[in-house]
């Protein structure tokens, strides 16, 4: 999962005042739940990389830049 918001909403003192949008980034696809979550590191450019793992050990991810989403 991943939370997307601004400065101004993480230091809102009223929950009205606060704009948050939640997003799936993928899902566990373990057939027993492991708590494993999603690697992720951001570039000084910006670009969002997040690493997750595959079935049978593969590793996969995805690239993203934050201009991609609209709060």
């Amino acid at each position: 999962m991943a939370a997307l918001t601004n400065d101004a909403s993480a230091l809102a003192y009223d929950r009205k005042m606060a704009a948050t949008r939640i997003l799936a980034i993928d899902y566990d696809r373990s057939p027993v739940a492991d708590l494993g979550y999603s690697g992720w590191v951001q570039f000084d450019d910006g670009e969002i990389y997040i690493v997750y793992d595959a079935p049978k050990g593969q590793i996969r991810g995805c690239s993203l830049q934050p201009t991609e989403f609209v709060l």
